[in-house]
C-alpha cells in the first residue's frame, strides 16, 4: 500500500476458519496514518539548528550552532514511516553532511 496519505483510514477484518465450521469473522479494526513528526525536548532557534535540503536528494548538511552546552547534541532523523535512519551526538557549533537516499525526513 505505497498510496498512503497522512490520515487516511485502512479497515481490515479477518475470517477466522476452525476446521471445516463456518468462518468466525472479526470486528473490523480501522488504522489512522499518521506522520511521526516534531521535535521533542528541544526547543533551539531555528537560525542555531538547520538541517537541509530536506526533502533531500542525496545528502544533508546539518549545522548546529553554539547553545553554550559542554556537553553533545543527540539527534536523530527519521524517515517517512517513521524508521530511524541516522543517529549521532553533535557537539556545539558542528557541521555535517551525511549522505542518504533522496525523500523527506524528519
Amino acid at each position: 500500500m505505497s498510496d498512503l496519505m497522512a490520515e487516511d483510514l485502512v479497515k481490515n477484518l479477518a475470517a477466522i476458519y476452525f476446521d471445516f465450521n463456518a468462518p468466525v469473522v472479526t470486528n473490523t479494526a480501522v488504522t489512522r496514518v499518521v506522520l511521526p513528526t516534531g521535535i521533542s525536548g528541544f526547543n533551539a532557534p531555528s537560525s542555531k539548528f538547520n538541517v537541509y535540503p530536506n526533502p533531500a536528494k542525496d545528502y544533508f548538511e546539518i549545522r548546529i550552532g553554539d547553545f553554550g552546552m559542554k556537553e553533545n547534541i543527540e539527534i536523530g532523523i527519521f524517515d517517512m514511516y517513521g524508521r530511524g535512519v541516522y543517529k549521532s551526538a553533535i557537539r556545539n557549533s558542528d557541521r555535517r553532511f551525511i549522505a542518504f537516499a533522496g525523500g523527506l525526513y524528519y
